[in-house]
């Protein structure tokens, strides 16, 4: 699955608006955090829809899977992230729960989408 199907695909665009959306969180933190929770936030956010894409990219269904997983691990971080924003700073924390079970959701839908690999990998043709 190349790029070009990818980026149409619903799992995708949900982590490139998840990444968007903390973005906005991170933004909304105090500035010491720049180089912080904001920073990791951020990173860990764009990781889920960039290892999706590149997993896509490497032309077989092993390496898609793995980058799945490693996207699945980011998305983990970024609901730990949240947790830690939530505790230690002063946010919008109907904004950051809405975010937290966006990436519960997303963690939902990057599972099937690798059971759906799977299953279509060990399908004899």
């Amino acid at each position: 699955m190349g790029y070009a199907r990818l980026s149409k695909t619903h799992t995708y665009t949900a982590a490139v608006d998840l990444a968007e959306s903390a973005y906005a969180i991170a933004r909304a933190l105090p500035v010491e955090e720049r180089f912080a929770l904001s920073s990791q936030l951020r990173r860990a956010s764009t990781s889920i829809a960039i290892n999706i894409a590149e997993g896509a990219g490497r032309g077989g269904d092993r390496e898609f899977v793995r980058y799945l997983r490693i996207a699945i691990g980011s998305a983990c971080e970024v609901e730990a992230l949240l947790d830690l924003v939530m505790r230690l700073h002063s946010v919008d924390r109907t904004l950051a729960m809405g975010l937290q079970n966006e990436t519960r959701t997303l963690i939902k839908q990057i599972y099937k989408l690798e059971h759906r690999i799977e299953s279509q990998r060990d399908t004899p043709t």
